[in-house]
Protein backbone atom coordinates (compact mmCIF):
# COMPACT_ATOMS: atom_id res chain seq x y z
CA UNK A 1 0.00 0.00 0.00
CA UNK A 2 1.16 3.37 -0.64
CA UNK A 3 0.45 6.97 0.43
CA UNK A 4 0.85 10.61 -0.61
CA UNK A 5 2.10 12.98 2.02
CA UNK A 6 3.50 16.39 2.47
CA UNK A 7 6.34 17.21 4.90
CA UNK A 8 4.57 18.88 7.58
CA UNK A 9 5.98 23.18 8.21
CA UNK A 10 7.57 22.10 11.37
CA UNK A 11 9.62 19.30 9.61
CA UNK A 12 9.85 21.16 6.31
CA UNK A 13 11.04 24.36 8.22
CA UNK A 14 13.65 22.53 10.15
CA UNK A 15 15.08 20.39 7.14
CA UNK A 16 15.59 23.65 5.31
CA UNK A 17 16.80 24.96 8.52
CA UNK A 18 19.90 21.84 9.31
CA UNK A 19 19.99 20.65 5.02
CA UNK A 20 19.46 23.35 2.68
CA UNK A 21 21.54 25.35 0.92
CA UNK A 22 18.29 27.15 -0.04
CA UNK A 23 14.76 27.53 0.91
CA UNK A 24 13.55 24.76 -1.42
CA UNK A 25 13.66 20.80 0.44
CA UNK A 26 15.86 18.42 -2.32
CA UNK A 27 15.57 14.73 -1.99
CA UNK A 28 19.08 14.80 -0.54
CA UNK A 29 18.28 16.89 2.21
CA UNK A 30 15.02 14.31 3.26
CA UNK A 31 17.35 11.51 2.96
CA UNK A 32 19.56 13.10 5.17
CA UNK A 33 16.81 13.78 7.65
CA UNK A 34 15.07 10.53 8.19
CA UNK A 35 18.88 9.10 8.09
CA UNK A 36 18.97 11.53 11.68
CA UNK A 37 15.55 11.89 12.64
CA UNK A 38 13.42 8.26 11.52
CA UNK A 39 10.28 10.24 12.88
CA UNK A 40 10.10 12.60 10.42
CA UNK A 41 6.78 13.95 10.37
CA UNK A 42 4.13 13.76 7.06
CA UNK A 43 0.70 15.29 6.79
CA UNK A 44 -1.29 12.58 4.23
CA UNK A 45 -3.07 14.16 1.34
CA UNK A 46 -6.97 13.42 0.61
CA UNK A 47 -7.35 10.07 -0.97
CA UNK A 48 -10.04 7.69 -1.00
CA UNK A 49 -10.10 6.14 2.76
CA UNK A 50 -7.59 8.27 4.00
CA UNK A 51 -8.37 11.34 6.08
CA UNK A 52 -6.26 14.45 4.64
CA UNK A 53 -4.16 16.49 7.15
CA UNK A 54 -3.23 12.98 9.68
CA UNK A 55 0.60 13.28 10.98
CA UNK A 56 2.37 10.40 9.70
CA UNK A 57 6.14 9.01 10.57
CA UNK A 58 7.65 6.17 8.88
CA UNK A 59 7.23 4.01 11.41
CA UNK A 60 3.56 4.88 11.71
CA UNK A 61 3.23 4.28 8.41
CA UNK A 62 4.68 0.36 8.26
CA UNK A 63 2.81 -0.45 11.23
CA UNK A 64 -0.10 0.19 9.44
CA UNK A 65 1.01 -1.76 6.13
CA UNK A 66 2.47 1.67 4.10
CA UNK A 67 5.50 0.54 2.45
CA UNK A 68 5.79 2.90 0.24
CA UNK A 69 5.53 7.27 0.98
CA UNK A 70 4.83 9.51 -2.21
CA UNK A 71 6.27 12.68 -0.69
CA UNK A 72 5.17 16.07 -2.75
CA UNK A 73 6.22 19.26 -2.12
CA UNK A 74 4.56 22.64 -3.21
CA UNK A 75 1.78 22.78 -6.07
CA UNK A 76 1.72 19.41 -6.00
CA UNK A 77 5.29 18.79 -7.45
CA UNK A 78 6.79 15.44 -6.35
CA UNK A 79 9.52 15.66 -4.38
CA UNK A 80 10.58 11.96 -3.56
CA UNK A 81 9.60 8.29 -2.60
CA UNK A 82 10.22 7.35 0.20
CA UNK A 83 9.89 3.08 0.19
CA UNK A 84 9.43 1.76 4.04
CA UNK A 85 11.12 -1.70 4.37
CA UNK A 86 9.42 -4.34 6.79
CA UNK A 87 12.84 -4.11 8.90
CA UNK A 88 12.41 -0.23 9.34
CA UNK A 89 14.67 0.62 6.73
CA UNK A 90 14.06 4.03 4.92
CA UNK A 91 15.16 4.46 1.19
CA UNK A 92 14.76 7.66 -0.70
CA UNK A 93 14.06 7.93 -4.16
Amino acid sequence: MFLTVRLTPWATERIVKNYCKGKVVTKTALRQSLREFPDTEFHTAGQPGVRAGAVITTRKARDTGVHTLEVRFNEDRDLAMVTIHPSGAVVVS
